[in-house]
């Protein structure tokens, strides 16, 4: 089973046995990240702090940041 958790500082980690073992994934943010949604093996997004958002193609080998429009009376 595949796990994916994500954490502070823009922490991605990536499991392929079902969390015995985990390993780092870039992500290119350094903001808390708190959900990570895959809409199957391939496609995923992690949301977080300060309207971060990032997205994967590859089934997180690889995470790029998507830009959102914060919203009114934040920046």
């Amino acid at each position: 089973e595949s796990v994916t958790i994500v954490a502070e500082f823009g922490v991605v980690l990536h499991s392929n046995d079902g969390g015995r073992s985990f390993q780092s994934q870039p992500s290119n943010v350094d903001k808390t990240l708190f959900g990570v949604y895959f809409a199957d093996a391939m496609r995923g997004w992690a949301v977080g702090m300060e309207s971060t958002m990032i997205a994967t193609t590859d089934g997180g080998a690889t995470w790029a940041p998507v830009a959102v429009k914060s919203p009114p009376g934040f920046s």
